[in-house]
């Protein structure tokens, strides 16, 4: 089954960053890398979603919340957090996998808006 996929705002927002700081504490080269390898992982999504885990904080959303993990080398660095709505697939954010635990307002309000 195939998914639609929608990306918040916010997530792009998140992309933005991301990018940025691998530009600037790395190359332009490694962002260009990260950036190219987060999209194909995000597009992935559209297809078997259900298959990535719960997000540890998934009992303090008013929606599903899961996370799909993901990292240039062999650990992961960032959390794509998203939710399954009927035959959407909504990313929400995108987290260093470090950060402490989130809280409803640091992902956007549901339902999303989406671009």
């Amino acid at each position: 089954m195939s998914y639609r996929l929608r990306i918040v705002e916010e997530a792009y927002r998140d992309i933005r960053r991301n990018a940025d700081w691998w530009a600037e504490h790395h190359s332009a080269a490694q962002a260009e890398k990260w950036a190219d390898a987060i999209w194909g992982k995000i597009r992935a999504l559209d297809e078997f979603p259900e298959s990535c885990s719960f997000a540890y904080e998934n009992e303090d959303f008013p929606y599903e919340l899961r996370e799909a993990l993901f990292g240039l080398g062999s650990q992961p660095g960032n959390r794509i957090l998203f939710t399954i709505q009927n035959k959407d697939v909504i990313v929400l954010g995108v987290r260093a996998a470090e950060h402490d635990w989130l809280r409803k307002g640091d992902l956007p309000p549901f339902p999303p808006s989406d671009k």
